[in-house]
Order: structure tokens, then C-alpha cells, then sequence
């Protein structure tokens, strides 16, 4: 079978300067999914302006998952989507067009084509006329005079940016504009579709700083009107971890099938568990393969994985109820058995954890690749407590999760993977893998670990790997489980031997010296009425 992958970006705002808005990628990874969707009905073909044509269509079906539409004018693709309608602009007046709709599925199965549907735009509109002094007398640049007008606008503000969505009485496109002062310089947004309903994105702001912004209506005629000029501050930064990721991770073949099994954290609450799979590295995010789980259970069965590809990358991922997603617990399996092999960590390129236990315990870890990662930007976060792999020592609470932590500037911007190995303490034969993800802030690369649990000498592996999935920088560093990691004050010890021995002996010492205090009293007081 033929496979394909289709990677296509839709972008709504197709004019913009300083910031980005409105944009995302459709990415399928195919899989053997061979059954194509329902044919979409094409609804409507609707000319708003004399540029642009406002088309509907039907929702398609599919045994697995719809993964879009195309839409074609005259026979000539003109825009891939995942949404039922679309405004085709930047058309002539005056003009027929012809449109088609087909649908595809994540297995980029396609539909047949549905019907068309013909439109003309409409004719251009007589140019604006300056008002006269009468019709400014007249009208007093009452709102009620104007040809669009503010509906209803609401900003939502975020540490680094701002959502706006507005509805307006009266097509119309727009162009907004914003800064820290009423100059409005920082950026400014416009698009060439018209709609009575308009979002966008103000990105790249400052946390914690007070924004103004202008927002002006262009209308089909090319009037403009001011609709809202106001004001919003973004949210102070604050330290947000990715959720914890699945522990113990393993995978075992069963001739054709991977049978995958781990434990779920349990200091969050979790919305979803996601298994996805990829035949070529570990899926970076959910949306990176197949989907071959999602639930809340602790296994899967990747039935038939391994007939076709003689190797599988599978990353794991723990779905929040606030719909944050953990870096990812990654594991891989090689079809080299023809009996059940269990495989936990397989990492894509050179470079493996020792189990040698007695150089864990003893010994300081050395680098076996000179890198361009340094072992003061590797950090271990726990609790308030702060360590990077140039500490002398790393002790963990073992009933506590931590987070690993590389600073964004610390490695190049284009990279395949970065991937954290933790050696079990209780069993060195074994490891668990995790991706280190980009943070939502953009300042860091992290994951989060769920509470080991054991006691004991572990370690860690960082490997960063190109694209090419080779080994770009490697760093160890040997971590202790414990108990408690809070550092107390040494105690003053008297030179008396004495009070040393008496503050550091059993309590069955005290009973037996409070018992000879007794009797020796007792003793005492009789030896004195005796005497006298």
C-alpha cells in the first residue's frame, strides 16, 4: 500500500505585519486505513462582495476520522480546511465561479468529488463620497448613520497575548491596531475577508504591561469607521509544569502486536491518556502518528503494528481537565523476535545508560561525547529546591515529582528530539524514556516525572538529537532517592561524654536511670530515718 503524508497550513489572515494570526496545520500520519469518507454536499455559494464569495457545505463521515475538506474553484484547489465553510476573497467583479468540495480522512483516503455550485460576484460599488457640511450637520457622526457598527467585542488576555473576537452589524473586514500608548505602535493586523464575525490574535506582548489597541471597519465600499478603541493588560507571568507523565513505560512484542503498559500519575487528575505511534522517531506531540489509544487506562494493544514496519516509535501522553499536555513517556520496539521480547527504552541513536551498579554508586559519571550543552544548563526542580547537573550531589524526595529543565537559549532552535533516560533504582537493568517538549511560555525545555516512589541510586541521561537523529550532546549525572532532602543545622555536642551518652541513648535507657533514681531516693530516705 502506497502512504502519503500530508502536512497543509490554512491561513485566515492573509495580510499581516508584526504578528501572526489565525493560523494552523493540518499534519496526518497515514496508517492502513483504506475505507475513503462520505462525499460532502456542497450547500451554498454566496457572493458578499464584489471579491469575495461566502461557500457551505455538508459534514462528511468516516469509519475512523475526518481529517478535512478541499475546496476547488474552477477545477483548481484553492484551500484546505478542517471547518464546513470558507470565504473565498480576492476575486474579480462582475465575475462566474464554479466551485467543489471533496473530503479526506487521516489515512488521506479521498472522497469523490461533490456537486458544484455556480456564483457571480457582485458589481463594484460606487467610490465613497466626502459628506458635506449639511450632511455632517444633519447626520452628527451618529452611529445610527453609519453603514457598520459594533455589535459586541470581547478581549481575552493571556501572559504573552490577546484574544479579540467582535461581531459587528454589517459585513465588513478590519484592520486593528495596538501598542503601550495610544500611538498604537507596537503592531497592526488586517484581512481582506468580509464577515459580521471576526477573531484575532495580538502576539508576541510583554506579561503583566497595559496594551491600547484601535479596531477600524473597512466596509465593501471602502469606508472606514472606528469601532472600538480601549485598553487591556496581559497576565503577570506564572510558572505553569506540563502535567507528569506516565511512569514505567513498557512495551512487549507478541509476534505481530506491541503490547504497551504503564502507571499513571496520580497527583493529577487526568482527562485523557494518548498512545500515538510513528514508524519513523517518537511522536513529538499528540498529533505527531496514530492515534492507537486514548482513555484512561493503564495498556494498549498496537494490534498488527510491527507486520509492515519492522520498527515502532510510540510516545505516551497524560491529557489534563485543563487540557495541558505532559512532554511524553516514549518508548520503541524492533521486530528482531519471533518470540515476546519486552523492550523499555530504545533510544533512536548511539548512546546507552550503563547498568554497572557499583559505577552508580561510586563513582562520578563522565560525558561520552563532547556536546553544546553544558552540564550547568541541565536543571532538576523539586519543591522550592533548585540543582543542575554541575551540582555536587542531587538528592530527590522520592515521594515527590520533579522537573527536568533545559533553558531555551541553551540549544539551537532546530532540533529532532531531546530525550531524558532514568535508570530504575530498584532494577538498573531497566530505564524509562521521556521527551523534553518546548514550554507554552517558550522559555524552556521540560518534562515532568511522577513520584518514582523507591528508594536508591538512579541515573540520568540527557541526549539531544539533530534532525538526521544523531547524537548532538549527551550528559549524565548520578541522582540519590531519599527520604528527605531538607538540609538541617549540625547540632552542638558537648564535650562532657556523659551528656553526649545520655543524649543519644535509647529510651529504655531514661527508664532504667529514672527506676535507679528512684530506689537510690527511696534507699536514701530510709537510711536517714534509721539514723535518727
Amino acid at each position: 500500500m502506497i502512504k502519503f503524508i500530508l502536512t497543509c497550513v490554512l491561513t485566515l489572515s492573509p495580510i499581516a505585519s508584526f504578528a501572526a494570526t489565525d493560523q494552523f496545520t493540518i499534519k496526518t500520519l497515514v496508517g492502513d486505513d483504506t475505507q475513503p469518507p462520505t462525499t460532502p454536499v456542497l450547500l451554498s455559494a454566496v457572493p458578499v462582495t464584489a471579491s469575495q464569495i461566502d461557500l457551505a457545505w455538508s459534514v462528511s463521515t468516516d469509519n475512523l476520522a475526518v481529517g478535512g475538506y478541499v475546496l476547488s474553484r474552477d477545477s483548481v484547489a484553492i484551500a484546505t480546511t478542517t471547518l464546513t465553510s470558507y470565504s473565498d476573497s480576492g476575486l474579480n467583479s462582475e465575475t462566474p465561479y464554479t466551485y467543489e468540495v471533496y473530503a479526506f480522512d487521516t489515512s488521506y483516503n479521498l472522497s469523490t468529488t461533490s456537486n458544484a455550485l455556480s456564483t457571480t460576484t457582485l458589481s463594484l460599488p460606487p467610490p465613497p463620497t466626502t459628506p458635506t457640511s449639511t450632511d455632517i450637520a444633519n447626520n452628527s457622526g451618529s452611529q445610527s448613520t453609519r453603514a457598520v457598527q459594533l455589535k459586541n467585542i470581547e478581549v481575552i488576555t493571556f501572559t504573552n497575548k490577546a484574544i479579540l473576537e467582535w461581531q459587528t452589524y454589517g459585513i465588513s473586514r478590519y484592520l486593528i491596531r495596538w501598542g503601550k500608548t495610544y500611538e498604537y505602535k507596537d503592531g497592526y493586523i488586517t484581512n481582506e475577508t468580509f464577515s459580521t464575525s471576526h477573531k484575532t490574535i495580538l502576539a508576541e506582548l510583554e506579561p503583566a504591561t497595559d496594551y491600547w489597541y484601535e479596531l477600524t471597519a473597512i466596509t465593501p465600499s471602502g469606508n472606514k469607521v472606528i469601532l472600538k478603541t480601549g485598553q487591556f493588560k496581559t497576565v503577570e507571568t506564572t510558572e505553569i509544569f506540563s502535567p507528569p507523565n506516565v511512569l514505567r513505560l513498557q512495551a512487549r512484542q507478541d509476534i505481530d502486536d506491541v503490547i504497551l503498559s504503564w502507571q499513571s500519575p496520580t497527583s493529577v487528575s487526568i482527562k485523557e491518556i494518548r498512545v500515538v505511534r510513528n514508524p519513523n522517531s517518537y511522536p513529538a506531540d499528540i498529533y505527531d502518528g496514530k492515534i492507537i489509544y486514548s482513555g484512561t487506562g493503564a495498556g494498549a494493544t498496537d494490534k498488527g503494528a510491527l507486520k509492515d514496519a519492522g520498527k515502532q516509535f510510540y510516545s505516551v501522553f497524560v491529557i489534563d481537565d485543563n487540557d495541558n499536555i505532559s512532554s511524553g513517556a516514549v518508548v520503541s520496539v524492533s521486530r528482531f523476535f519471533s518470540s515476546p521480547v519486552e523492550s523499555t527504552n530504545d533510544l533512536p541513536a548511539t548512546g546507552t545508560i550503563s547498568t554497572d551498579s557499583d559505577k552508580v554508586e561510586n563513582t562520578e559519571l563522565t560525558d561520552e561525547l563532547p556536546s553544546i550543552l553544558g552540564r550547568e544548563d541541565i536543571y532538576l526542580l523539586q519543591s522550592d529546591l533548585i540543582y543542575t547537573f554541575a551540582s555536587e550531589r542531587i538528592p530527590l524526595v522520592y515521594q515527590e515529582q520533579f522537573v527536568i529543565r533545559i533553558p531555551y537559549e541553551a540549544l539551537p532552535k532546530h532540533l529532532k528530539s531531546i530525550i531524558v533516560t532514568i535508570l530504575d533504582p530498584t532494577d538498573q537493568r531497566r530505564s524509562y524514556s521521556f521527551l523534553l517538549r518546548l514550554n507554552t511560555e517558550k522559555t524552556a525545555y521540560e518534562a515532568t516525572i511522577a513520584p518514582l516512589n523507591v528508594l536508591g541510586v538512579s541515573r540520568l541521561q540527557v541526549e539531544v538529537f539533530d534532525f538526521e537523529a544523531k547524537v548532538v550532546a549527551t550528559k549524565k549525572k548520578q541522582i540519590d532517592f531519599v527520604v528527605s532532602n531538607v538540609q538541617t543545622n549540625p547540632e552542638v555536642v558537648f564535650p562532657d561524654k556523659i551528656v553526649t551518652a545520655i543524649k543519644y541513648t535509647s529510651p529504655l535507657f531514661y527508664l532504667g536511670v529514672g527506676t535507679f533514681l528512684i530506689l537510690f531516693l527511696l534507699w536514701l530516705i530510709k537510711r536517714r530515718g534509721e539514723d535518727n
